[in-house]
């Protein structure tokens, strides 16, 4: 949980992190539960444009 509460603690590429800071290399987040990092993610459009980046990061 962010420290506002709005949503997961994310990386910069999607990934959660832990209670130790680490980020998650297999854990993404998308959509409403990522707002507190990426407050525009609620939007269809803006889902899909995150989507893509996930995409990215996994191959």
């Amino acid at each position: 949980m962010d420290g506002l509460r709005l949503g997961l603690d994310l990386d910069d590429e999607g990934r959660v992190i832990d209670a130790a800071g680490q980020a998650d290399d297999r854990l993404f987040v998308l959509g409403p539960p990522a707002r507190a990092a990426y407050w525009e993610t609620i939007a269809v459009p803006d889902i899909r444009k995150r989507i893509e980046a996930v995409a990215g990061a996994l191959q």
